[in-house]
């Protein structure tokens, strides 16, 4: 033997132990390690006394004969021996049975190797009273034994099988073992390498195969006979299992997201699957990307039960893709596929486990069903939407009371699509997203129920069932030729034969009950309408007929929906035996159309019954109907229009609706005739108005106040002199009012006889706001602006006369017509003023050239369009001003009165547009503005000889004449003129002014204003700059 170990002697001193080639190691020593490296021993023997010892074996170390039945490495009833081995230990070769290693000792052995171990048919390493191996990255060892609680750890090469009592296999990446690996209890294998072999335990175990990790063989728990030792198995797989795949002898989980795929019989029951469950309870969970295959079903639980949750794909070569032969449930996500050479999913047994199948992916049956049951106790389908299920049938069941929910497609390739198979009462739901391709089956006559849920249509045939019971949200169409015992229509709309399907058919007594409607152009049995039920023709489709073979019954409180147009078409209700009508009422439902007077048939029966309708009413506000019977088998309906202007509320709304009504009919009062509320009608005259035209001369006539004041501002300016200069810009030579020949405060300034030509400009902006009118009739407006004026001046004796001119822009919306315009205008103008003592003259005259665009938005329900225009007008402006100039203190003052009247001019004009455009008449209108004020200010000298004027105004402003502006306006496309109004013009508001100027020199000023226009229902503020330079 190579080295050998006994329990007789021990090693003392400290000192390295060296062995020559071919010589035996003996001595005594207490080291409590040796290392031996360049040496080659023929048997390397440990007789020690329980002291643990380290032996470290170079990588130059040869230990054990080339051949030979000896063990290279022995100990003997030691206590923690460890054995690190970086050379070569030979044991067994040559056929022997003794190991490379073998330490028959307790208390924490261990092996640790990165050269080679060889043994012989017992292996490379053997442990009896357990420890450790690891097996480094390049190491070999041939098989590894621990017959107690022990570790393997690989990341090399095993050439052999790993067998552990109990314990942990961890085969890293990169490592190998070319046989099997097992527990003979139980225990954890961990594997990121490669098994060649297949892995076993005899009681329960767990097994972690990580990505990248291979088992070849399979993976078998639970493999003993002996049932107090089982436990369930944990395999968990992101790497790929072959062989046999995955057998669970006792229940447990399987989780893949690597591959998982059974070609081979396994060792229990020869059986060919994916994964196999014998008997237990075990859930098997397939995540996305994971994939298992059977070579004959690709999960099959034999006497097990549990659940199966997939998400990725579940193969059956040559059986079925799930097999649960003593039941359990099944669950297909979205994105999973269950895919079977027979049947995709097969549930059989008699069991009370709580069963049921769920998909939301794909599950096929090639050969076979797509899901096929055949157990005692109910085994609910569940089809949800986006869910596939297709097989030469696509679902067959004849468990008890058996329930299909279906909301995705269920094919049968064979023609038949679900069988009911059973001889108990079944069911089948129906929910949105239904699509069934092939006939629905039912075993039994008379004892299943179809049920309606949600919405949907379908076109199978129901033949002989026992009940129909609508349950919808919305519609639901039958299109087939069906017979039901009984039909129930509590909620939703139940259609029998929509518009591409009238020989649709439902043989049956139909209930309509309260909140539920029926419909449809096909034929039904009898029908009964219950209060708060409806029958109504043409839900699907308007302008249907409803056959009904038997008789109709109208309880108190029912309704009759008809649907009718201009072209005379109506729903119909044909009704072949006898229609009671008795506390009924017809609805009508006017479409969008123009309806004139009209009479239409809305009922025929086979048989006189002599009664009548409780009533009649209808959708739209502007028809008015009538019953009439002419027979007693036939009910007849007339309607006659009213006036549009009936829904009128303000005059704008009143001129719009007259101008339709005596126009021609058309795509505007067909929308009109199909209003359900007087609110709608209203928005589409608001709508059509034009209002836009009637209030942009409201802004036209209130922005001539700019030019105006700005005019007087500058004639005021070269008034003054002496003590009232205080209200100057600046100075005497730019005062707000006439000079005086007393003062009480300020000395007398001699009038500035030597300023002549003066040269102004003033830049200005603002934004302003005026409320809708009182009654509603006008929306409100806002707008922004900014502009400059210009001017020059020149005294003549005791006048000063000027020429001016500007430019402004202005936008303005009116939100509650989505409608704009903008104004472009240029000014010119000339003004003059003289004083005659305290008294003080000033006046001038304006004309504004406006080019005007406007956009208008004219949608409602059921029409959208929009229409531009681009007109010019004028404004033009005569006014005049007298003030009085007095001071007190360091005040002055001046109170005035002015008079002013504008003109508002604006050309014809043609909207481009739709039906909606329009085109407008030229359009004048004639305002006075009043006011009487006060102005006020104030000198302050500052340092440098510069001057600071702040000044202040108050006025009260008040306008009459044409206050409210008006547009006369037409439809482009035919109907009477109409008259348009917008938004008034503020009769009384209160203009408040203040602001400062600096005098830099006598030749140049500069100035700041703020101005306010402030009435009840209007708004406009502006800020000034202003600059003068004046020329001696």
């Amino acid at each position: 033997m190579a080295v050998r170990i006994f329990n007789r002697a021990c090693l003392r001193g400290l000192f390295a132990v060296s062995l020559a080639l071919g010589a035996g190691l003996s001595g005594e020593a207490s080291a409590q390690s040796a290392s031996f490296n360049g040496t080659q021993a023929t048997t390397f023997t440990l007789t020690t006394g329980n002291n643990t010892s380290t032996f470290t074996f170079g990588p130059n170390t040869v230990i054990g004969p080339t051949g030979g039945p000896t063990p290279g490495v022995t100990g003997d009833t030691l206590t923690g021996w460890n054995v690190i081995n970086q050379g070569q230990i030979n044991g067994g070769v040559g056929g022997g049975l003794d190991e490379g290693i073998f330490l028959n000792t307790v208390g924490g052995n261990s092996v640790i190797n990165s050269g080679t171990i060889t043994g012989g048919v017992n292996g490379g390493v053997r442990l009896d009273e357990g420890g450790s191996v690891t097996n480094l990255a390049g190491g070999t060892i041939t098989g590894v034994s621990i017959a107690n609680t022990g570790t393997v750890t690989n990341a090399g090469l095993i050439q052999g099988n790993v067998s552990v009592a109990t314990g942990n296999i961890i085969n890293q990446s990169g490592g190998t073992i070319t046989g099997f690996a097992n527990f003979f209890s139980t225990g954890t294998l961990t594997n990121a390498g490669t098994i060649a072999g297949d892995f076993t335990s005899s009681a329960g175990a767990t097994v972690n195969n990580q990505s990248g990790g291979s088992i070849a063989g399979g993976v078998n728990i639970n493999n003993t006979l002996n049932i107090p030792m089982r436990s369930p198995g944990t395999v968990t797989n992101a790497g790929s299992i072959g062989g046999f795949g995955v057998l669970l002898n006792d229940g447990g989980s399987v989780t893949n997201s690597g591959t998982i795929t059974g070609t081979t019989a396994n060792p229990t029951t020869f059986n060919i699957a994916g994964v196999f469950v014998l008997v237990g309870s075990a859930n098997v969970s397939n995540l996305a990307g994971g994939a298992i295959t059977g070579g004959t079903d690709g999960v099959q639980y034999f006497l097990g039960s549990g659940s199966v949750l997939n998400a990725g794909n579940i193969t059956g070569m040559t059986g079925n893709g799930v097999n649960l032969q003593a039941g359990g449930s099944v669950t297909n996500l979205a994105g999973g596929t269950i895919t079977g050479a027979t049947n995709g999913v097969q549930v059989v047994g008699n069991n009370a486990f709580a069963n049921s199948v769920i998909n939301a992916g794909t599950i096929t049956g090639t050969t076979g069903a797509g899901v096929s049951i055949s157990n005692g106790a109910p085994v609910p389908v569940t089809n949800l939407a986006g869910g596939t299920i297709t097989g030469t049938i696509g679902i067959d069941t004849n468990s008890v009371n058996a329930t299909v929910i279906n909301a995705g497609t269920i094919t049968g390739t064979g023609g038949t699509a679900i069988s009911f198979d059973g001889n108990t009462p079944s069911f089948l739901i129906l929910r949105t997203g239904t699509v069934i391709n092939g006939d629905v089956v039912s075993a039994e006559s008379f004892r299943d129920s179809l049920i309606l849920q949600g919405t949907g249509n379908n076109n199978n045939n129901f033949t002989s069932w026992e009940s129909l019971q609508v349950q919808a949200s919305g519609l639901w169409a039958l299109n087939g030729v069906s017979s039901f015992f009984s039909t129930q229509v509590s909620s939703g709309t139940l259609v029998v034969g929509d518009a591409s399907h009238p020989g649709a058919s439902l043989t049956s007594s139909v209930q309509v009950n309260a909140g539920a409607t029926l419909g449809g152009q096909g034929t039904v049995g009898t029908v009964t309408i219950a209060n708060g039920g409806t029958i109504a023709p043409g839900a699907a489709s308007p302008f249907s007929t409803l056959n009904v073979t038997g008789n109709t019954q109208f309880n108190v409180g029912s309704f009759f929906n008809v649907n009718v147009n201009a072209a005379g078409q109506t729903d119909k209700l044909a009704v072949g035996g006898t229609a009671t009508l008795t506390g009924g009422t017809v609805q009508v439902l006017a479409q969008s159309a123009n309806l004139t007077a009209t009479n239409y048939t809305i009922l025929t029966a086979g048989s006189p019954n002599g009664t009548t309708f409780a009533g009649v009413t209808t959708s739209s506000i502007f028809l008015s109907p009538t019953l009439s019977y002419p027979t007693p088998q036939e009910v007849d309906l007339t309607l006659t229009a009213k006036p549009f202007n009936t829904a009128a509320a303000t005059p704008n709304q009143t001129a719009v609706a007259n101008a339709l009504n005596a126009g021609a009919q058309n795509a505007l009062t067909a929308i009109l005739f199909g209003q359900t509320s007087i609110a709608g009608a209203q928005q589409i005259f608001n709508a059509l108005s034009g209002e836009v035209y009637g209030s942009v001369q409201n802004t036209q006539a209130d922005e001539t106040q700019f030019a105006r004041n700005t005019i007087l501002g500058r004639l005021r300016q070269s008034d003054s002199s002496g003590n009232t200069a205080a209200l100057a810009f600046g100075g005497p030579e730019l005062s707000y009012a006439a000079s005086v020949d007393s003062s009480t405060g300020f000395a007398k300034a001699a009038a500035d006889t030597w300023h002549d030509l003066t040269t102004w400009v003033q830049g200005l902006g603002g934004v302003g706001h005026v409320d809708a009118d009182a009654n509603g009739n006008a929306a409100a407006l806002r707008s922004n602006f900014s502009g400059f004026l210009t001017g020059t001046d020149a005294r003549f004796g005791a006048m000063r006369v000027g020429l001016m001119g500007g430019y402004t822009a202005t936008n303005l919306n009116i939100d509650g017509r989505s409608s704009t315009a903008g104004i472009n205008s240029a000014l010119l103008g000339a003004y003059a003023g003289t004083s005659y003592g305290s008294f003080h003259l000033r006046g001038g005259a304006v004309v504004s050239f406006d080019s005007i665009d406007t956009s208008r938005v004219i949608a409602f329900p059921g029409f959208a369009d929009s229409a531009k225009a681009h007109l010019d007008g004028y404004t033009g402006q005569a006014f005049g001003e007298v003030g009085y100039g007095a001071s007190t203190g360091r005040i002055a003052i001046e109170p005035f009165a002015g008079l002013a009247y504008v003109r508002v001019h604006d050309a014809a004009f043609a909207e481009n547009g739709g039906i909606a455009a329009l085109s407008g008449s030229a359009s004048n209108e004639n305002i006075g503005y009043s006011s009487l004020g006060v102005r006020a200010g104030t000198l302050w000298t500052l340092p440098g000889g510069t001057v600071l004027n702040p000044h202040a105004a108050l006025t009260w402003q008040h306008a009459f004449g044409d206050v409210t502006p008006t547009a006369a306006l037409a439809f482009q496309n035919g109907g009477g003129v109409f008259s348009v109004a917008g938004v008034p013009i503020a009769i009384d508001s209160a203009l408040v002014e203040g602001g400062v100027d600096w005098r830099i020199t006598a030749q140049v000023k500069l100035g700041v204003e703020y101005q306010g226009e402030l009435a009840q229902h209007a708004q406009v503020h502006t800020a000034k700059g202003k600059f003068t330079w004046t020329f001696f």
